[in-house]
């Protein structure tokens, strides 16, 4: 039977081996960059994607385009005006 880690037995020490719990070594700082990354990144998104909802509504409150798109799905006339 080939070996697939470093113990060769259950007799052995643990301890001898190195932490064998998680969060023992650069686990910690790295999840709290990930989460931090993460954060800012979801945050930065949700700012991006208010800006162009914004934007597009804005060109389409502006030019009309949204009140005949409405009225146009809806099956109304539009008046004429």
């Amino acid at each position: 039977m080939d070996n697939t880690g470093l113990v060769q037995g259950w007799a052995d020490n643990p301890g001898g081996l190195g932490p064998l719990y998680p969060f023992a070594g650069w686990e910690v700082a790295i999840t709290i960059v990930c989460v931090a990354a993460w954060l800012l990144w979801t945050i930065w998104q949700a700012r991006f994607e208010n800006a162009t909802y914004r934007r597009q509504a804005q060109e389409l409150q502006r030019a009309g385009s949204l009140t005949r798109a409405v009225l146009k799905e809806d099956g109304q006339k539009q008046d004429a005006t």
